[in-house]
């Protein structure tokens, strides 16, 4: 039967189970995109005695486009709903091929079909047998039974409810820069957060570790062998990191809602050069925090420099445009500082990677809520002309960012450069 037609509550229940079971197969746990669009189909033919459902309202419900989005420029959903249509079938023909029931998407349409295993796929298959009858069983057996039956059906529907709660949540969340870009994508997003032990020794050596250097462990050496010296050669031990990077990295898991189990938070020491040739990365912290952006940061217009004096961080400018400065230094106290954002493919062109980072540390989490702030993303469709980020090859983005007390208070877009695909 499928969803187009009216089911008893038994029937809805048994498609519901069996919609649970594929989701949490081996073919489905690792695999957000197919879950959630699974889940999306089937809760819409399953809530409804005569669902509609056509490729617009997935790609904005499951996919995060706008409900003004064409399907003709952009096939997304199609491309989904082939694979998930391989999965299903991989899934009644391994883990699920005792399955009862059989759930598919017909080609050509995106409502969902169940039906008994063994039999063709049509839109109403006949009604099941009667089952035979049992032996009665004695009155306190089968309030024994009752009792036991409706425990498991309560705790399933509290359980079911809260998750589509949580569905529904997820999809009433509005869209930010940051979920524009990743989490649409099938590829794991890696946050990689800053390595403040090899920061210190970089300070104190009053020299910045190249890429090559910090990939194979080598660090500067020290001036003196003093107690000092020895504490700050122990800190690379320890996997410390930013308070700023914690903020951001905690507030990118929430935010992603429905995508959350595709996050991973790394350590900038736990990154091997090889990880950027797949999936997505968001690399937190400047080029002394977080080496790994020098991979990146010689083809950027707004690159980092530091101060080999003071060992300030400061953005400069290589090609300037009209109204723009050539630098843009952290002010002194500092209320204000400067952040970057830089968005570029990675080292195979098969995935992203957001490079976040500011003159100081509130200027990093300055920049990090920009990209996950709501209204940040039509201010860039408007300023990149772009009604979708992901139409962009690479952007970059000069905050001007207000702090109090080490806290970030307000962000300006400075200057933008972009580039097509």
């Amino acid at each position: 039967m499928n969803g187009s037609n009216k089911l008893d509550e038994g029937a809805v229940t048994e498609r519901r189970a069996l919609v649970t079971r594929v989701l949490n197969s081996p073919q489905f746990i690792r695999s957000s995109r197919q879950r959630e669009l699974l889940s999306f189909i089937c809760e819409r033919a399953l809530a409804s005695e005569n669902p509609e459902l056509n490729e617009a309202d997935i790609g904005h419900h499951v996919f995060g486009r706008p409900e003004s989005y064409n399907p003709g420029d952009d096939n997304i959903v199609r491309v989904a709903a082939r694979q998930l249509r391989t999965k299903l079938a991989e899934y009644f023909a391994t883990d699920g091929r005792h399955e009862p029931l059989v759930v598919e998407i017909p080609k050509g349409a995106y409502l969902p079909v169940f039906h008994p295993a063994g039999s063709p796929l049509h839109p109403e298959p006949p009604e099941p047998a009667p089952r035979p009858r049992k032996p009665a069983l004695g009155l306190a057996a089968a309030a024994t039974v009752a009792a036991v039956l409706f425990a498991a059906l309560a705790t399933w529907a509290f359980l079911q409810n809260r998750s589509l709660r949580t569905e529904v949540d997820a999809l009433r969340s509005p869209p930010t820069p940051l979920s524009e870009l990743l989490f649409d994508s099938q590829n794991r997003v890696n946050i990689v957060v800053t390595d403040a032990g090899s920061q210190a020794v970089q300070n104190f050596a009053g020299r910045v570790v190249s890429v090559e250097d910090y990939a194979a462990r080598r660090l500067p050496p020290l001036p003196e062998h003093t107690s000092a010296t020895r504490f700050i050669e122990s800190l690379p031990q320890m996997a410390n990191t930013a308070l700023a990077d914690t903020v951001i990295a905690a507030t990118i898991a929430e935010a992603a809602g429905r995508h959350r189990d595709s996050i991973r938070v790394r350590h900038a020491r736990e990154v091997a050069p090889r990880d950027f040739h797949t999936e997505n990365f968001v690399l937190l912290g400047g080029v002394r925090a977080n080496p790994w952006t020098r991979l990146f940061e010689n083809n950027l217009n707004f690159a980092f420099t530091i101060d080999p004096d003071s060992g300030a961080a400061s953005i400069s400018n290589r090609k300037p445009l009209a109204g723009e400065l050539p630098l843009y230094p952290p002010s002194r106290p500092y209320r204000a500082g400067y952040g970057r954002i830089a968005v570029v493919p990675n080292l195979s062109q098969t995935g992203k990677v957001v490079l976040i980072a500011g003159t100081g540390m509130a200027s990093t989490e300055g920049a990090g809520a920009f990209m996950l702030d709501p209204a940040s993303l039509a201010l860039l469709h408007t300023t990149l002309h772009a009604a979708n980020l992901n139409t962009l090859k690479s952007f970059e983005l000069l905050l001007e960012m207000e702090t109090v007390e080490g806290t970030p208070v307000k962000a300006r877009l400075l200057a933008s450069r972009a580039n097509t695909k």
